[in-house]
């Protein structure tokens, strides 16, 4: 199934970028490139609480069931998904996404790793009826399908992937 598949693959890019951020020290963790650019530890908060916020966001029927919300919500999709496949940078579009710096990596790992699974067990929900079909809401992008929500988690962490390289490229260049 694509979910799964999609669940996998997800799920082993955030644990391999754990795994690499370990290596760290707190001082290249808490590195800013720029005085309003995000060090290695904000990036990584703010991806976990981005996929935190958005698999939390359960919408409800009325919200779902509303055809011109869902237009605008496809419009809006396409719209998220431009932005971030052509890597314009936006603000945080959303409070509850704007990482702190304060939170240890190994929080954040235990955070997402909490969210993993209760997205596991969403995944693992019967999707037969149309209120289950829309799962998700994105603050800009609206209601999303599972599948879309995997679509657009991809490509945001994917976007921030480049972020980290380029702070890592960076640190490697200081040293």
């Amino acid at each position: 199934m694509i979910n799964q598949n999609q669940y996998e693959i997800l799920g082993q890019e955030y644990h391999d970028l754990f795994k690499t951020l370990e290596t760290f020290k707190p001082e290249q963790l808490h590195f800013k490139p720029g005085p309003d650019k995000w060090s290695l530890q904000q990036i990584i908060e703010h991806l976990v609480l981005a996929e935190i916020s958005v698999l939390n966001c359960q919408p409800n029927l009325q919200r779902r069931m509303a055809a011109p919300k869902r237009l605008f919500n496809a419009f809006n999709y396409l719209l998220v998904v431009g932005v971030l496949k052509l890597g314009i940078p936006v603000p945080v579009v959303s409070s509850d996404m704007e990482p702190k710096g304060d939170v240890s990596l190994s929080d954040l790992y235990r955070r997402w790793n909490l969210n993993r699974q209760k997205l596991k067990r969403q995944m693992q929900a019967p999707l037969s009826d149309l209120k289950r079909r829309l799962l998700f809401c994105h603050p800009v992008a609206g209601t999303l399908t599972l599948k879309r929500t995997f679509h657009v988690g991809r490509l945001h962490f994917h976007s921030h992937m480049s972020q980290i390289d380029r702070n890592i490229k960076i640190l490697n260049q200081r040293n």
